[in-house]
């Protein structure tokens, strides 16, 4: 969520001349229709930027003391001798209790209003029926006279009150009581929504407690006569409009039920012949530069006129700065750090004629703030809205400048947040902007750690260090998840090259190799942390356990460049034993994410026999017709290089020589040579069908020959000669 929408008109701008435009989300539900946001502007050519009103819509936005334009004859004038109050009442969110002088909205119950179940007081003054403003401060607690009005709420003319207990209502009574001045008018306003009320069952009871006061005497004190019903008849909807202390106004009392929806309008008298015209805050600004005005039909017998500027803080405190206004006047003095926002205020009397001079336009001259706006629309990447853990999250979203003024490198945080709340944050940054340009925020977010679902906010700005128009329009949302590895790494073991079966023999001085490959392409195996090595020894009920980092030891971690290859990790073993018997090893390995690569660990026995001896070579299959392999078993540390393979006919003459060029290397173990013989002799021809002799030669490296290892085997062999048969 977040982004701009951009439009091009297509309309020639024309010199001073206002253009208005306005915006609203569709609607596919009739009912609600469109809402629409109005904007107007005025095109000056060669003026530099700034604020000005000089149509009759633009003063529309401004807020009128006795006085008005009407939109017939466009002319500014004061009002007439009575001003009209409108009292809409309901039950939220069917209907928003409101109240508008004249037409104009001066207070209704915000959407985010906390007191949804309690009582809405505005106060009109007795002279000019102008609403009194609640000055709300910037704490959550500043609402004048102990309030519920939100800090955000500016400039509404209502004081709204919770009333579900004694200190609350204590509160509404204080007010009305003691803050609110004779002579001026009064609207009370209950507040209920459909699922809570103001809960007048509980008002008579206060009396006890507040030395015989309570809502209920207090209101009818001022005439309320009905009050005292809302308590019986489940807390409907009510309103009261009264003068305090005048007994000669008429006071104006309504009730409903809960569907109800009261409107009335009611004429209060006044006397205007004077009045006053207050623009709404004006900027921000980093630099005030000129006003100028035009005021026409000036009568200087009768006509008095001002026109001031007040300075707003950013606390919202506004100060009267410059008084008695020329048409053309230097602000530059003003200063833009303390006041970032003005208010213009026209001001005019006729005692004698009660006509206003005609106010034709004023145009405030600034230098404005930069406006930074996320922009998904133009740019944004997101690796994907599930992720498998470890995968990295990368991000771009487009930042535009979407004001007239050049805007400096800015930080954007990247935030994580998980259903716990915990939140993680990653910063990067975007260089300086010119008016109207763009840039783009990267950002890679490692997911190791992360798992679940989560919130993504981008922000730029975060820490508000430079000043902007907004900055709501700094942040965006996006959720996403992580899953966990769930798949199990795959666990092989090698000795020497190869698979060996349960209590296999094995060389005294085997190369084991144990290699961890996981199909996680993210989460490399780069720890040692992975393994669980451990060897029982013959004689020993105990597994030792083999550091990884002992000097028997090797590991080889998966290489973070070729992950999406192959996610690998290994483990070469090389030890030497020293004693005959059976060993034991155990092997226990998991990935990143914890998956183990079994239920159970790898566990194998295997068998040493320290001194070099070879077995007789048995040929297999034998009798043979294509081809025949020899199995052997040889025992030691090192194989043997100098052997051969005799051949020969039953009268000894040596048919065919096998050198190890051809037969291959032996290894130590129970094997088959990987070398079949073909049944041809020396010369390649085939030798006859029939029995032939066989024996196998061997040496070590001092030329001396290998002792015997004792098989069932022997009993086909005579003197280490076997036989094998040709059967073509």
């Amino acid at each position: 969520t977040g982004g701009i929408l951009e439009w091009q008109p297509g309309i020639p701008a024309k010199d001073s001349t206002a253009y208005y435009w306005r915006i609203s989300p569709d609607s596919t539900n009739a009912q609600i229709g469109y809402t629409w946001e109005n904007r107007s502007f005025t095109f000056l050519k060669d003026v530099e930027n700034g604020w000005g009103q000089g149509h009759i819509w633009q003063w529309q936005d401004n807020r009128f003391t006795n006085m008005e334009w009407p939109t017939d004859n466009r002319r500014l004038k004061y009002l007439d001798d009575f001003k009209e109050v409108r009292i809409t009442q309901g039950v939220y969110p069917d209907v928003r209790p409101e109240i508008t002088v004249n037409n104009i909205p001066f207070t209704y119950i915000p959407w985010d209003n906390p007191t949804r179940g309690g009582v809405m007081i505005s106060v009109l003054d007795s002279i000019t029926v102008e609403p009194w403003i609640n000055q709300v401060g910037t704490g959550a607690d500043d609402a004048q006279y102990n309030s519920d009005l939100p800090f955000w709420v500016k400039d509404y003319g209502i004081f709204p009150y919770r009333s579900r207990s004694l200190e609350q209502r204590r509160d509404i009574i204080t007010f009305l009581d003691s803050i609110v001045p004779s002579n001026n008018y009064v609207v009370f306003i209950t507040t209920q929504e459909v699922n809570s009320n103001y809960q007048p069952e509980d008002w008579a009871a206060d009396s006890l407690e507040n030395n015989g006061r309570n809502l209920f005497n207090l209101l009818e004190e001022q005439g309320a006569q009905f009050i005292r019903s809302t308590a019986t008849t489940g807390a409907i909807p009510y309103y009261f409009l009264y003068k305090k202390d005048d007994p000669n106004f008429t006071p104006i009392e309504g009730f409903g039920s809960q569907s109800a929806i009261s409107a009335r309008t009611i004429p209060i008298p006044g006397s205007w012949d004077e009045g006053s015209i207050k623009t709404p805050p004006i900027g921000p600004a980093v630099a005030w530069h000129s006003l100028s005005l035009d005021i026409k039909e000036i009568d200087p017998e009768s006509d008095q006129i001002s026109v001031n500027i007040y300075g707003i803080q950013k606390d919202s405190t506004e100060t009267l700065i410059l008084q008695n206004i020329n048409n053309q006047t230097d602000i530059s003095q003003i200063d833009a750090t303390l006041y970032p926002f003005l208010r213009i205020q026209f001001n005019s009397a006729d005692e004698t004629f009660r006509t206003s001079p005609q106010l034709q336009y004023w145009h405030l001259l600034y230098t404005g703030l930069p406006d930074v706006a996320i922009n998904p629309a133009r740019h944004f990447h997101f690796t994907s809205d599930s992720l498998q853990q470890g995968q990295p999250l990368e991000i771009e979203v487009a930042f535009d400048n979407v004001s007239n003024y050049p805007l400096d490198s800015l930080t954007v945080q990247f935030s994580t947040i998980n259903q716990f709340n915990a939140r993680q944050n990653y910063e990067t940054g975007i260089p300086p902007m010119a008016p109207g340009s763009n840039s783009i925020a990267r950002l890679t977010i490692p997911s190791d750690s992360l798992l679940g679902r989560y919130n993504l906010s981008i922000e730029a700005n975060p820490l508000r260090d430079l000043a902007e128009v907004h900055y709501f329009n700094n942040l965006g949302f996006k959720t996403f998840s992580v899953s966990t590895d769930r798949s199990n790494p795959l666990l092989d073991i090698t000795f020497d090259g190869l698979h060996i079966m349960d209590g296999d023999l094995v060389s005294a001085n085997p190369l084991i190799r144990i290699d961890l490959e996981d199909e996680n392409p993210y989460l490399g195996l780069v720890d040692t942390s992975s393994f669980r090595v451990a060897l029982k020894y013959p004689g020993e009920n105990e597994f030792r356990p083999i550091s990884i980092n002992s000097s028997i030891a090797r590991f080889f971690p998966a290489q973070p460049d070729r992950l999406h290859e192959k996610n690998r990790a290994s483990i070469e073993l090389n030890p030497e034993f020293q004693h005959n018997g059976t060993y034991e090893l155990r092997v226990e390995a998991r990935d990143i994410s914890g998956n183990r690569s079994g239920n159970q660990g790898y566990q194998i026995t295997f068998e040493v026999i320290t001194e070099s001896m070879i077995s007789n070579m048995l040929n297999y299959p034998n009798p043979f017709s294509t081809s025949t392999q020899f199995v052997y078993t040889l025992t030691g540390t090192h194989p043997p290089e100098n052997y051969k393979l005799q051949i020969m006919t039953v009268s000894g003459r040596i048919v065919k020589e096998i050198l190890p060029s051809e037969l291959g290397p032996l290894q130590i173990g129970t094997h088959r040579t990987a070398y079949a013989w073909d049944g041809t002799d020396d010369f390649g021809d085939k030798l006859a069908n029939g029995v032939y002799l066989y024996r196998f030669i061997i040496e070590d490296q001092n030329d001396r020959s290998f002792d015997h290892y004792q098989t069932q085997l022997d009993q086909f062999f005579d003197k280490g000669i076997g036989k094998l048969v040709i059967l073509r």
